[in-house]
Parts: C-alpha cells; structure tokens; sequence
C-alpha cells in the first residue's frame, strides 16, 4: 500500500495512510480518484468527477491554472478564475475534496517554475499539432500532472477525449516513467449544438457561438461519410483522405481561422495517408484547431 497525503475538504491533513497494519480493515486505503483542472468548471467537467465517483471511494477535485502550459502571446492573464462557485460546482458533480494549491506548493523553486529537477521530456507525440502551434506546452503539461500525481497518488486520474493530444501524451508519460497510476479516458461532453464544452467557450459571444458550431458539423461530415463508406465495403486511400476533408472544410464556417484539421493514427498521431476497411486500418481520429476570432478551439471525433 502506498504512503498517500490524505485531503479533506479544503485542507490537507499532513498524516498519511501507510502500510503499518495494513491487513487491518480499518486501515484499508480507499480508491481514490483524481481530476486534476484549471478551474472555470462546467459540464464537461462533471462528467469527468461523476464518472470518478462511479469507480472510486473518493474523489479528489485540484483546481489550479498551471501558468507554464501558456505560452507566449495566450491568455493566462486572461483566463476564467471562478473559485467558489468552482469548488460549489464540484461538490454538486460528486467530489469528495477540492484542492486549490499555490503556485509554491506546485512549483516549490517558484519563482522558477519549470527546473532540471522538474523538466519531463512530453515525448513525440507533443511535437506535432499543439506541440507545433504552442511550443513549450506540452512540456508544462507534463511537469504539473507529474507534481500533482507525487502529491496526490491517486489510484485514478480522469481525462477527457477533447483534449485528445494531452490526454496520449499523459498515457505514454505515465507509462514510460511507471508512474503508478490508471488513466481513465472519457467521452467529449458536447452542447445541445454539439460543440465541445471548453472553458474557453465564455470567450465567445452569441455570434461567435453560431460560427463555432460549424465545428462538430464539420467533423461529423467527415465521420459520417466514413461509416457509410463502411457500410458499402469500400476501399479507401490518400485520395479518399483529402476528400473527406475537403467535406469537412466545406462545413466550417468561413470566417473560422483554421490551424489544422487532418485525420491522424489515434496511437502516434501521425497523418494516415489511406483509410482501408478491411480491418487493417488503425484507430484513428479527425484532429481540428482554429480560431474563431480571438479565441482558439480544438475539437476530434473518433473516425475508425
């Protein structure tokens, strides 16, 4: 059994569950699940301490803006801070404990933040799509999801599909410094228009919004015309490729700003250059980053 900080509430009480008399039921350690976010929580977010609560005894909330996944030129300043209503929000969805820690307690060198002692290698798959657009995030990504896993030891920690790249580039971080800890995916939580929840969606305004929805419609242009493709035994190529995302393109709103839209290996992220159905295809996945004027979005679907 491991040696685990016990949270309780909004404090943390500095004796730890150890292995001593660890054959006794009253000292049995309980699952512990942990959703680790930024803060300015909506449904998405439930969905991820719901589905925590589903699985675990108990459920850990951290609510922390990590300053060193922005990169030059983005919105920390900027970012939506709603603490109490947050730790209200959270309570309500089913964590047992909220943690709201300083930038010292995470980054204990502050006003240093990321350090030799604390700088992780984010691997290949952070130097593609958001790695290429936003260098240097991927890297604080890695640093503070390490801290707060030494910190915290959770059993499970809650990911979501919208943030595919970050959700693979934690799995192969986990998995390549053993750090003893499940990661569990869940589904992107969608608007009735099925625009992905983002907390960065209350940047937008009701115009903004409209041109937005364009997005989930794009990639499940693409999606569709897969599945019925499919369903009629078709082959599929390079050719094939660019014409789905041509569909997809031609459902964007024009007024979107487009980064990247491509059609990627769901387990490296590299660019297929065909879709076959015939079973030798791997998972893959549309990728999708813009800007609708000031505020950047990403989306994916599952296409294979």
């Amino acid at each position: 059994m491991r040696a685990r900080i016990n949270f309780l509430g909004e404090g943390r009480v500095l004796t730890s569950t150890s292995s001593t008399d660890s054959n006794c039921e009253d000292q049995k350690q309980k699952t512990l699940g942990f959703v680790p976010t930024m803060g300015a929580l909506h449904e998405g977010h439930a969905s991820l301490i719901e589905a925590a609560a589903t699985e675990c005894d108990e459920v850990l909330v951290s609510i922390f803006v990590n300053p060193t996944q922005f990169v030059e030129g983005e919105d920390f300043e900027r970012y939506p801070r709603t603490l109490e209503a947050d730790r209200e929000f959270a309570y309500s969805s089913g964590a047992s404990s909220v943690w709201t820690p300083s930038v010292e307690e995470i980054y204990p060198d502050y006003p240093a933040l990321i350090t030799p002692a604390n700088r992780i290698d984010p691997g290949s798959l952070a130097r593609c799509w958001e790695g290429k657009f936003r260098p240097g995030h991927f890297e604080g990504v890695v640093a503070v999801v390490k801290r707060l896993f030494d910190l915290i030891q959770p059993d499970r920690a809650y990911f979501g599909e919208k943030d595919f790249q970050q959700l693979r580039v934690i799995q192969d971080m986990v998995k390549h410094l053993g750090v003893p800890v499940e990661i569990i995916a869940c589904p992107t939580k969608r608007d009735k228009g099925g625009l992905a929840l983002s907390s960065r969606n209350r940047y937008l305004d009701a115009e903004e919004l409209k041109i937005a929805q364009s997005i989930p419609s794009a990639l499940r242009t693409a999606c569709e015309t897969v599945k019925l493709r499919r369903n009629e035994k078709s082959g599929g190529g390079e050719k094939d490729i660019n014409i789905l995302l041509d569909l997809a393109k031609a459902r964007l709103d024009e007024r979107i700003r487009l980064d990247y839209l491509s059609i990627v290996d769901e387990e490296n992220l590299e660019v297929l250059t065909r879709l076959g159905f015939d079973g030798r295809t791997p998972p893959a996945r549309i990728l999708f980053a813009g800007h609708v004027n000031d505020t950047r979005l990403i989306d994916n679907m599952s296409v294979l």
